[in-house]
Formats: C-alpha cells, structure tokens, sequence
C-alpha cells in the first residue's frame, strides 16, 4: 500500500527543489538477512523529472485535459474534506520534500504475531522542508503518545509508545479478554538519514533503530537482504532494475501465513501442497519511467521447483510468431500465446484428482458421455486433439456502427426502443475517430475441415445451427449467430486454424489474409517486427499501438458517459481529452510478455 501511494504521488509530479547533494545512501544496506519483504522507491527528483517530461504527464497538462485534470484535483480535495484521510494533503508536502529514496521493510516479530517494520528516508537536499516535516510529525507523536528520548551512537532516538486501550469488562463468568498488543515505535534523524521503527516489542522497536544506523554507516559486519541468494535471482528476473522496487522472500513469509490461517479441512491442506504454494520461492516487482512513452513494469513469481503450479507455468510454449501473419498489416494490436493443450487438458484432470480423489474418472466418463451425445464425438481427439495449441487476437479498427452493434451499451444507440414504441429514442454516441477497435481470434487447428466438421456435429446436437446465418465470402463459409443486444457472433476457417469475431469486419480482414504475400501481414508492421524478434521465448505476447488503445479506451468511456446522461445522471468519467490531445503525444507501442523459465514465471508491461 505505502508503494502504490509513493507511485502514484510521485506520478502527479510533486513540486521539488532542485537538489545538490553528496553521493546518494544505499539504503537497501539497512535491511536484514531475514525481512520478509521491502519496497523502495529510488532517486525522487531523477524519477519525478523523467515524469515531467513523459507523454502521459504531457497529455493530462494539456489544456484540452482541463476537464481530468479538475475532476483529479477535486477528488483529491473532497477526500481531504470529507477527512477521508485527513494527513493525505501534509502527506503529499512531506513527499514533495524528499530528494532522494525510500525504503520500508517488513522483519520477523522479536514476540506475539504482527510483523516489526522500519520506514528510512533518504531526503538528499536541501533538507529544510524536510526537516521541518519530520520535526513536526515526531513532535505530534510524542504529545500524544507516551514518549521519551535516548542516544545512540551520537543519534537523538524518539521513542513512543501507544496508550493501553481500556478493556471493557465482559459477561460475568467469562474468562478475561486478551490484551491487545501495543505498538512502540522509535523515531531519528541521523542527519543523513531519518527512520522510525515499529514493533509490538519495546526493545526490538529499539533494537530495529540502532541495528538501522549501523548498517548505514557501516558499523554492522552481518550480510544483509542484498547479498541473500534468493534476492540476487530474484533481481537477475528483471530486464533492468527499475526505480520502484518490491521484494517478497515467500520462502520465509509464505509458512507464517499458512500457519497463522485459520484450522481447514485435510483435503485444503493436501490441495496446498500439491500446487506446491508452501515452498513459493520469492516475488519480485521492480518499475520505472522515463521521458516520452518510456514506462515498464515487471514481476516475477518463483514457483515451487514441484508442484501443480510448477507444471502449469511449465505448458508455456515458445511465441508463435507465425500466428501473427493471420492478421493484415492495418491491425493496430496483435496478441499470440502458445500452450501445450494435451498437457493443460492432463493438469485438469490431475487438479481434479487432488480436489476429489477418485473424482476424476468419474468426470470423464460423464464428458464422454456428453460427446457421444452431441453427435458422437470424442471430445479427447476430436477437441482437444485437433487443437495445435498456437492462439492469436488482433485488434482492428471497424466501422463505428458495427462497433456499437458489437457492445451491449452501445448497440442501436440512435434506434427507438422496439419493445416500447412509446419510449423517447435513445441518444447516439458519437465514437470519436479511430476508437472503434474491433477484435478476432483465431485458434491453430491441426485439420480446418475435421474440426468444422466436430463443431457442426455439436451444434447440431444442442439444436443451435438452425439459429445461424451463413454467406460466402471470398469462397469461405461464414456463420454468423444474432445477438439479442445486436451485432452478431460469426466465425469461419482458415487452412490452419478457426476465426471467431463480433466484428464482422474483423474477421472478413483474416479471412482476407488467406493466400497473401508475407509482408502484409502484422508480423512485418514496422513498429511491431522488431518488438515481435526481441521476446522469441515469450509464452503470451501482445503489443498495440499505445494511441489506438487509449482512443479505445475513450470510445468506452464516452459510450458510458452518454448512458449516464441518458438516464439524468452525472457523467461517470470526467470531460476527457479529444483524439487530437492523444495523437500529439503517443505514437509507441504498449507490450505485455508473459513467459517461465525455470520455475520462475516472469511478466512485463512497456511502453515506449
């Protein structure tokens, strides 16, 4: 929580002055062998001056984002009235006077059961406003708590300790409540560095403080997080080390939580352990920005090296590039993954064997049963055999009509309501240009005709092909199902695989692709190719242009607003930017990368 609030702070551009300081602290030093986890943010003033000047930062001063901008600063003030957290404005001033870095790790309990944690600021300088700040803040601590002040090693330490809450006697006969824990804590300012330390343990509080200054100054001799194995691989997950940093040492912290749950049932336990979440490794975030459209966000999980969830990430493929020449070269966004589907079907099976033993055989025989029902097929070889197990989605831009068709909230906006005639008509939404973005999927099939053949069997079956529509396009079979919001579900094949769009200008442009020259298709977009080469052992790959999905993302948001003035009602999102405010600024691409190696599944978001 205490990361997200520095994030999210430090991405409104606080004001700051510019800083001229000594040599920056690693303050990663100060945090023991044994914490459970830390996160830190590195460097304020070089972060917040890569924000000012990246494009998402542009974009909300523009004056044409006036209506986000007033609906922002308003939300932040009512909360602040309506004392939602009522320290939220000091808080952001108090950020705004550091310079430096940030750095809050969690420690082992020294007694009873909630974790000790130590919060350390370097502010860099000039440090008057932070001082001021933190002078104040441990000046209202100590009024109101019981406080007094020791030295250590030159360092004036504050020391707090909560009031004991008064315990309200219960029925008679009942046995007295349990004494709830107290909190102490222990606030500095070294000079260089300030810290405050919590514990339910007075003296570990302490202890924490002292243990802190000297592993800042060098005086402590024992290793610490930093050179600790699992941080180490944790850190090489990570394409680069970002200046928003987490680290999770689930090989310590997972068993505590497992302990501290609350009694469960022997199957719970037997399901845990055959996923293998008790021996989860570590979990790493790290994230930054920079100028332009520069921002990446990266997490790591290692899995148990055995286990059900150790075998799933294991069905990952490598990244079926191929996949992406389905799409025409005009597609905005493309999505390919690759998955071992015998194996997946296999996992299932096996899941539901540790779910309900003996349950498993019993499911399968009623599934085939199903199958034989539905025309007699073998799900097993007729399903899931045939599917190559090589996925792709595009996203393409489609007339504004048939993208309001597609969506419930959208679909026959400017048409009078046909189950009452009396009713006034309904609002037309005005879809701003190129945010009508429609999608296809397409799924690898190992035989086109004998899967088409297995899916009309089916369809048969359930009595749902006399619902479809057909027609001929460009000598391919399209089927197509209305929908009762509008628009329409249609789907058709292709020589190696089946596409399936509520768009039907989406997939009549795969269907298109059939037959043409490579450099037409998405593989070879220029901004896409390059970005496609670099992740060959992604399992899950996508990329779209970052404008066309944020005027996606304003369609939907206009389509919402408009619904809202239908009805009387508030806008439910704020007066945004035009299509023009984002064409100024985004021109990049947006990746999302999912892949494993190892035991360690590894997942980034970028744009650039």
């Amino acid at each position: 929580m205490l990361l997200t609030t520095l994030a999210l702070t430090v991405s409104i551009g606080l004001p700051y002055q510019d800083a001229k300081t000594a040599a920056p602290l690693d303050l990663l030093r100060a945090v023991p062998k044994d914490a459970w986890m830390f996160a830190q943010v590195h460097d304020f003033d070089a972060l917040r001056g890569d924000l000012e000047k990246n494009a998402f930062w542009k974009l909300y001063q523009d004056p044409e984002s006036t209506g986000l901008r007033d609906w922002a600063e308003n939300l932040f003030k009512q909360g602040a009235e309506n004392q939602v957290d009522p320290t939220a404005e000091e808080f952001m001033d108090f950020l705004g006077s550091v310079h430096g870095s940030m750095l809050v790790f969690v420690a082992p309990p020294a007694s009873g059961s909630e974790p000790d944690f130590v919060l350390i600021v370097d502010p860099g300088g000039p440090r008057d406003a932070f001082e001021k700040h933190f002078d104040k803040f441990v000046e209202s601590e100590m009024k109101k708590l019981i406080s007094s002040t020791s030295t250590y090693d030159g360092v004036e330490l504050h020391v707090c300790e909560e009031k004991p809450a008064e315990e309200k006697p219960g029925p008679a006969g009942s046995p007295p409540p349990a004494p709830k824990p107290v909190h102490h804590s222990v606030y500095f300012d070294s000079g260089s560095f300030a810290a405050m330390s919590a514990s339910t343990d007075a003296g570990h509080a302490l202890e924490l403080a002292q243990a802190t200054i000297d592993r800042l100054r060098g005086k402590e001799a024992a290793e610490g997080v930093a050179a600790s194995a699992r941080y180490l691989e944790a850190k090489a997950s990570a394409s680069a080390r970002g200046r928003i940093e987490v680290f999770a040492d689930f090989a310590q912290l997972v068993p505590v939580m497992l302990a501290d749950r609350k009694a469960v049932s022997e199957s719970e336990d037997k399901m845990l352990a055959a996923l293998g979440l008790p021996d989860t490794r570590w979990a790493y975030l790290t994230a930054d920005a920079g100028s332009g459209e520069q921002a990446r966000i990266e997490f790591s999980l290692a899995l148990a090296e055995k286990g059900l969830l150790h075998e799933l990430v294991a069905l990952l493929g490598k990244l079926p590039r191929e996949a992406a020449r389905a799409f025409p070269k005009e597609s905005q966004g493309v999505t390919l993954y690759a998955i071992d589907v015998p194996g997946l079907w296999s996992w299932i099976w096996k899941l539901v064997e540790v779910t309900k033993p003996g349950g498993a055989q019993a499911a399968r025989a009623q599934l085939q049963g199903a199958g034989q029902a539905m025309g007699g097929i073998d799900i097993e070889k007729d399903v899931i055999g045939q599917l190559s197990g090589e996925f792709g989605m595009n996203l393409i831009e489609v007339p504004a009509d048939e993208w309001l068709a597609a969506n419930p909230l959208g679909g026959g906006m400017d048409e009078e309501d046909e189950q009452d005639p009396d009713a006034a008509p309904k609002p037309a939404i005005q879809v701003p240009k190129g945010g009508s973005l429609g999608q296809a999927w397409w799924i690898g099939l190992r035989d086109s005709k004998a899967f088409g053949s297995t899916l009309e069997s089916v369809l048969e079956a359930t009595g749902i092909a006399a619902q479809f529509e057909t027609e001929d396009f460009q000598g391919k079979t399209v089927w197509s199902l209305p929908m009762p919001t509008g628009g329409s579900l249609s789907y058709s094949f292709t020589n190696k695989g089946m596409v399936i769009s509520t768009y039907p200008s989406a997939l009549r442009s795969v269907l298109r692709m059939e037959g043409k020259e490579a450099p037409d298709s998405a593989l070879e977009r220029p901004s896409f190719k390059p970005v496609i080469a670099e992740n060959p052992d992604a399992g899950v790959f996508s990329i779209t242009n970052t404008g066309a999905m944020m005027k996606s993302m304003l369609s939907a948001f206009t389509m919402v607003n408009t619904q809202f003035a239908a009805r009387g009602a508030d806008n439910a999102f704020p007066e945004l930017p035009p299509v023009e405010a984002i064409d100024r600024y985004f021109q990049g691409t947006a990746t999302t990368t999912m892949r494993h190696k190892n035991g360690v599944l590894s997942m980034r978001f970028a744009i650039r």
